[in-house]
């Protein structure tokens, strides 16, 4: 028998999550499907499709669930100042204003090339998804059967 600390619902077998492993060195990420998770240790079948690896919970130290895949704020931002960077260059590069001309137009061309770029920035960083994350707590109480001395009570406590 096994009793947590925590609400049993924050994750449970076959949700995706993100194991990020402190020990040994150096720290690795790991992602992919949790197949079990007790006070001591978490069973995870890694994404890139090798073995089932168990990991013990002293050598967590985050544990991610998976909340699905949608709009990355990071990807719309650099996509739309990458898009303007861009548009203004290409702009710049291909207008020019000559000496005798009485009105050049050039300035305008870059802040269209600025607009337009970025625009596109902006449209291909809503397109392109990723994945969002939720840190959720070890399992940090158990209370658990010892046998031949009745009930044991394991507190891990961190800061």
């Amino acid at each position: 028998m096994l009793v947590t600390g925590q609400p049993a619902s924050q994750v449970s077998a076959g949700a995706r999550v993100r194991v990020q492993v402190d020990s040994p060195p150096p720290p690795r990420t790991i992602v992919g499907t949790l197949g079990g998770l007790t006070r001591e240790v978490l069973w995870l079948s890694p994404s890139n499709g090798g073995a089932e690896q168990r990991i013990p919970t002293s050598q967590i130290g985050r544990l991610e669930v998976s909340t699905g895949r949608g709009v990355v704020a990071s990807h719309v931002i650099l996509g739309t100042l990458g898009g303007a960077l861009a548009g203004g260059l290409i702009a710049g590069a291909t207008s020019s204003c000559a000496k005798d001309q009485w009105v050049c137009l050039q300035p305008l061309a870059v802040a269209g090339g600025v607009m337009l770029g970025g625009a596109a920035g902006l449209v291909t960083g809503l397109l392109i998804k990723g994945e969002h994350w939720r840190t959720v707590p070890l399992p940090s109480v158990a209370v658990f059967p010892v046998p031949d001395h009745g009930v044991g009570v394991a507190v891990r406590v961190e800061f």
